[in-house]
């Protein structure tokens, strides 16, 4: 299912990031339908940067320019609008974002589905590869546990699904200013701008 956004996203030199990184920690910033999230790479000295945006293009590959990012970073920190500006654009993925509604049954008696096969969601929390390795723990322990592979793999799906239709619903919601304050504390650059709260995929249906 479309979520009406795009997601651009590159990893940069640590040394591009104008003096935002100054610790391990993710940052995000929100404002005007747009979601901008930093996390450092430290062992790399790089800093994985996404821009969020609504968009209501749904083709899988858009095209974007310099000049397009750039007006959707338009008065957010400064430091930011600068990373964009230095991007170089060959290196920049960019994806029409989607995920898929919760699926009633990922098994048949042989047959499993599991990670965004089974339970894809928006990246916002950035719970999409933890759920797939978690996924891989659980089917473990269930085949273990299990006399056969049919209650193995009904097993697995009784355990994970009710976690994983809860993390796409959250995913969904997006973040607002207010979280991110609750959430990550004393992460919010002072030099960041009052910023509006996102559109969620609810009110964009």
């Amino acid at each position: 299912m479309f979520s009406g956004e795009h997601a651009y996203r590159v990893v940069i030199s640590a040394d591009d990031a104008h003096g935002l990184v100054v610790d391990d920690n993710l940052r995000m910033y929100i404002g005007k339908g747009t979601k901008v999230y930093l996390l450092p790479l430290r062992h790399r000295n790089q800093v994985s940067f996404d821009i969020t945006a609504l968009n209501p293009d749904g083709t899988w590959a858009p095209k974007v320019s310099k000049e397009s990012l750039l007006e959707t970073v338009s008065g957010f920190d400064e430091r930011i609008v600068n990373i964009t500006r230095g991007l170089d654009m060959n290196t920049v993925n960019v994806r029409a974002v989607y995920d898929i509604d919760p699926v009633d049954s990922w098994h048949t008696d042989s047959v499993v589905l599991m990670g965004d096969a089974a339970h894809s969601m928006l990246h916002h929390q950035g719970q999409g590869a933890n759920s797939a390795i978690e996924d891989a723990g659980a089917l473990a322990d269930a085949v273990t546990q299990a006399a056969t592979v049919k209650e193995a793999l009904a097993l697995f799906q009784a355990t994970r699904k009710p976690v994983t239709d809860e993390l796409q619903r959250i995913s969904r919601q997006g973040w607002i200013e207010e979280e991110v304050n609750d959430v990550f504390p004393g992460q919010k650059p002072t030099s960041q701008k009052p910023a509006s709260a996102p559109v969620t995929a609810e009110a964009r249906a």
